[in-house]
């Protein structure tokens, strides 16, 4: 470490450096270290150089590494640089196993630093590795198995947990898997298990309010960062933003927009355009308020789910998402049930939109449940500390029965 980075790391703590290179700060927290990066031109430079070094890795052709190679790396990493020093949030608490999985990048990249070509086809192999890194507030919970499809789409967040799986990628599942019987208690949740079906008369604006006053109230003794509350990206975004995406440049591949890239009709756009998207993605939450386009509503923009799976939901019927913890989801629903003229039931999540029933609203109700329960036990023997994605379908069949 040099003299220069020395003094500056005395500065600001490299976590939050860090952070800010791989775009993991709140907006509140990235706008107070900018201003003092202002006031610091060497600190400033610094964090400017790395974010076009990490850019550019993106673009390297990923390298086959050997299995037995990372195996024999990862014990002789000193585990005490990798704790935390200082006991800071929850979600700094919970950034160990990403931690790891970061050193283990950089000190593989070292031992390949004399190997001239390797190096570099190494350097794309971690960055791309890095491209779909989760805020480590959420802890994962079980993937589903292997042989599921291969889509993006996801209701459980995995975002820098302790895994049940190797690799941040992996695919997931798009349907549920069989529910267990009424008592049994069914086995992991798979991905795209539950919904949250409301049904209210006032129509889908007013809905917005009301779920933000519901997740408010539920967190008012504890911490707004453990939720967040968004409108989905929608397909009518996806495809004003696919029209433009015709072009050429140098091969990126920022894997949040890989799951547009099935819109553009065989076309797939190329590694630049897709993150040119990805910028007007974040762009349109503020341009166009009024169309409703997608928007973080409330609590952490960390927890928001990422494009692709927004649009997955959307395309399913949800135009909303809510991460709450498990911890919270009853008070969640008790919160609901309170709220006058508003009901809302956990339905399992179709493949399609959720469609309306020709059975009478008791046997529904009965069907829910028997489907339902075995899940909602499952997530009970859960750490109440992890996040769940909850699609929102807005239901105004039944406001409008007599």
């Amino acid at each position: 470490m040099t003299p220069d980075v020395r003094a500056i790391l005395e500065r600001f703590r490299d976590g939050e450096l860090l952070a800010l290179v791989e775009d993991e700060l709140a907006p509140a927290d990235r706008t107070a270290l900018l201003k003092r990066l202002a006031d610091d031109p060497a600190a400033a430079t610094l964090v400017e150089r790395l974010i076009d070094d990490r850019v550019e890795l993106r673009g390297t052709p990923a390298p086959v590494l050997p299995a037995d190679f990372l195996a024999a790396l990862e014990p002789r990493l000193a585990r005490p640089m990798l704790i935390e020093d200082t006991p800071g949030s929850y979600r700094r608490r919970q950034r160990g196993p990403e931690r790891r999985r970061r050193a283990l990048r950089v000190a593989a990249a070292a031992c390949l630093a004399t190997a001239g070509a390797g190096a570099f086809a190494f350097a794309g192999w971690w960055a791309l590795q890095s491209l779909d890194d989760r805020p480590a507030g959420v802890v994962a919970l079980p993937p589903s198995p292997a042989d599921s499809p291969v889509t993006p789409p996801a209701v459980i967040a995995d975002r820098g947990t302790p895994a049940n799986t190797s690799d941040d990628t992996a695919p997931v599942r798009t349907t549920p898997a069989p529910v267990a019987e009424p008592g049994q208690v069914a086995g992991p949740i798979p991905h795209g298990a539950l919904v949250l079906v409301v049904q209210e008369e006032a129509g889908f604006e007013s809905v917005e309010p009301m779920l933000a006053g519901c997740l408010q109230s539920i967190t008012a003794e504890s911490d707004e960062r453990m939720v967040a509350f968004v409108r989905n990206f929608s397909f009518a975004e996806a495809s004003r933003l696919l029209r433009d995406a015709a072009g050429s440049g140098p091969a990126r591949t920022p894997d949040q927009i890989t799951g547009l890239t099935e819109l553009a009709g065989g076309e797939v756009p190329t590694a630049r355009r897709r993150e040119q998207i990805a910028r007007r993605l974040h762009q349109l939450r503020v341009d166009r308020p009024d169309e409703l386009a997608s928007a973080h509503l409330f609590g952490a923009r960390t927890l928001d789910p990422p494009y692709e799976r927004q649009l997955e939901f959307s395309g399913r019927g949800a135009t909303h998402t809510i991460s709450v913890p498990v911890g919270l989801l009853p008070a969640l629903l008790e919160e609901l049930r309170l709220r006058s003229g508003v009901a809302a039931t956990l339905r399992v999540f179709e493949d399609g939109p959720v469609r309306e029933t020709a059975a009478s609203p008791l046997a529904a109700w009965i069907e829910d449940l028997r489907r339902v329960q075995p899940l909602l036990d499952t997530l009970r023997q859960r750490d109440g500390a992890e996040v769940i994605e909850l699609p929102v379908v807005i239901d105004h069949a039944a406001s409008r029965s007599p």
